[in-house]
């Protein structure tokens, strides 16, 4: 559940969507700054895979 949330955030469109995300993250548990740090990995690791 919480890896399909950080993937909706990376993949959020707009700021009403980022919010809607982040709302959620938040119900469990998880803060913004972290979520960021975390979508940032996420993203820097598919890239270095070629994805």
């Amino acid at each position: 559940m919480l890896a399909d949330l950080l993937k909706a955030l990376a993949e959020a469109g707009d700021k009403k969507e980022k919010e809607k995300v982040y709302r959620n993250l938040e119900r469990v548990g998880m803060d913004r700054m972290t979520a960021n740090v975390l979508v940032a990995e996420m993203r820097k690791e598919a890239t270095a895979n070629g994805k």
